[in-house]
């Protein structure tokens, strides 16, 4: 007993701290969409502080520079195309932005505002992110652009699947648990 205590005090002594933090996109591994997005776009737009219900980050397939003569336009007819659902605001415009002040743009971004009473909270909102992401990948089909999704809908979807996956993960590591304890 006395040796479980002194190594119980010695893994809390040695036990890295943890920062606080009350972001989201924190407790998300870094391989989801809307985080690998939101990379992107806070280092293409560091001024940027506004969380729309999506923000679209195009960049080019090859990580060459975007060109706001030929790729705003390209950019934009594949964001027309796209079906955004019934829970973004359908007449709020489609802009396609670049960077301010920067030469060579590695990104572009499109925000698509939330509908009005839309939270971004319930389960068939969230499901439009997976759709949305579903009907950009065929719409940038072989046009050299990628584009990743991110804000409040795709975040909290991630979060959603993020979460699925863990209490799938702590089920079936409890059930082996109680196997092992119990001797089968």
């Amino acid at each position: 007993v006395g040796a479980w205590i002194l190594l119980a005090v010695v893994v809390v002594a040695l036990a890295p701290g943890l920062k606080s933090t009350s972001d989201q996109k924190d407790f998300l591994p870094k391989s989801y969409d809307s985080i690998k997005a939101s990379d992107v776009l806070t280092k293409a737009f560091p001024e940027l502080a506004q969380n729309n219900g999506a923000t679209l980050v195009f960049t080019h397939t090859n990580g060459t520079p975007l060109n706001q003569a030929t790729d705003g336009p390209a950019i934009s007819k594949i964001v027309n195309q796209l079906n955004v659902g019934s829970d973004f605001d359908s007449s709020a415009a489609r802009t396609v932005e670049f960077p301010a002040k920067v030469a060579q743009p590695k990104a572009a971004i499109v925000n698509l505002i939330l509908a009005k009473n839309v939270t971004g909270q319930d389960q068939s909102q969230m499901d439009q992110a997976g759709t949305m992401r579903t009907d950009l990948a065929n719409l940038t089909k072989g046009t050299g652009y990628t584009v990743q999704t991110t804000g409040t809908i795709p975040e909290n979807y991630d979060q959603s699947k993020s979460g699925k996956s863990g209490e799938a993960i702590v089920m079936i590591a409890t059930i082996l648990l109680i196997v092992i304890l119990l001797g089968w």
